[in-house]
């Protein structure tokens, strides 16, 4: 812990890699964080990194030491584990820092990954978490993982649980409406939703899947083709990232929420869905247990595609199986944080620990 004055009165340094605008959910948890500072008066400076992390090019790897390198050594760090799980221990040593890492998720648990690639980014975050001051992270799921895959102590992670942002409460139209939130990646398993929307064709519904393509642009075209495949061009629409009123107008007019996720190190997501009273749809994988109780939603074993399309098959012809939902949903919603509350844990922890 820093003993000097400095530490509570310099400004955070928020070490980000990328564009800060990208629509996922970490950069979302970013933004709001840095909002909610602003508006209480909290000192901070948003350093940006190259993009290119989790796989950085020599080149970016060099331009990360030169730019952490010019931050004030009184300054506090903050730093994004997307950025520094794949920054190699030679080069957190020589910079001499005490770090505050931001872990949404460990990097190689996304899926998609082939094995050694897996493997590498375990061992790099590994070796560069066991060099840092301090873990934040998003849920209590995420800080057992870190403690047994990465072998730190319990008292060495802070949870920070994201605030919840609030939407009024959806007022769904006659034909269901099933709204899915997260990039276009393997780990998002919007193939399964696809297929299981694809047994119930017989069925009056249309469906959204927003999200962004950059990350994975073959994942997208897979998406695609698959509803293609199905037939479902006129059910089945994938608008790309969206934000704003854009986004807001399709929770208004939803009326399920479904995600078949493999992995979540929270699910912010979930949460905003919950918030505006849909009933929610997912697996039960990494932290959306947590997250989604019983009176919110059905959660199945991930990967079963029969349990998922008999959870969908049941809120779509059940209007009132639905409607409990809902008002679960919306119930639970109401109760999560807000994000003022979580940016102030991250400050008293950054500012106590770097």
């Amino acid at each position: 812990m820093r003993g000097d004055e400095a530490s509570v009165t310099k400004p955070i340094a928020f070490v980000i890699p990328g564009d800060i605008e990208t629509l996922s959910g970490g950069y979302g948890y970013a933004r709001a964080v840095m909002a909610a500072w602003r508006a209480a008066g909290v000192p901070f400076e948003h350093i940006v990194l190259p993009g290119d992390y989790p796989f950085p090019s020599t080149a970016s790897l060099e331009e990360t030491e030169r730019t952490i390198a010019l931050i004030d050594p009184d300054q506090p760090i903050l730093i994004d584990g997307l950025a520094y799980g794949a920054i190699p221990r030679a080069l957190i040593d020589r910079l001499q820092r005490r770090f505050v890492v931001l872990l949404h998720h460990p990097l190689g648990l996304e899926t998609g990954l082939d094995e050694t690639q897996a493997k590498a980014l375990i061992e790099s975050e590994k070796a560069a978490v066991d060099a840092c001051a301090h873990v934040v992270v998003t849920s209590a799921e995420t800080a057992r993982t870190v403690v047994d895959l990465f072998d730190v102590a319990e008292s060495a992670v802070t949870v920070a649980v994201p605030g919840t942002k609030r939407r009024p409460r959806a007022i769904a139209g006659s034909t269901p409406m099933i709204l899915s939130l997260g990039s276009l990646t393997p780990r998002k398993g919007h193939l399964d939703l696809i297929a299981a929307l694809a047994r119930l064709k017989e069925h009056d519904w249309t469906a959204h899947i927003v999200g962004s393509a950059s990350a994975s642009p073959q994942t997208a075209n897979d998406i695609r083709q698959a509803i293609a495949a199905k037939g479902l061009e006129d059910r089945i629409h994938v608008p790309g990232a969206l934000g704003g009123e854009e986004l807001d107008g399709l929770f208004a007019r939803a009326s399920i929420f479904a995600l078949a996720s493999y992995y979540e190190g929270y699910g912010m997501a979930f949460a905003e869905a919950m918030a505006a009273g849909l009933p929610i749809v997912g697996y039960r994988a990494g932290a959306v247990p947590d997250l989604v109780p019983a009176e919110a939603g059905t959660l199945v074993a991930p990967g079963d595609i029969d349990a998922l399309t008999e959870a969908l098959g049941a809120l779509i012809r059940d209007g009132a199986h639905r409607e409990r939902l809902a008002d679960g949903a919306y119930r639970v919603g109401q109760s999560l944080p807000d994000w003022p509350e979580t940016a102030a844990l991250i400050n008293d922890t950054v500012r106590q620990k770097a």
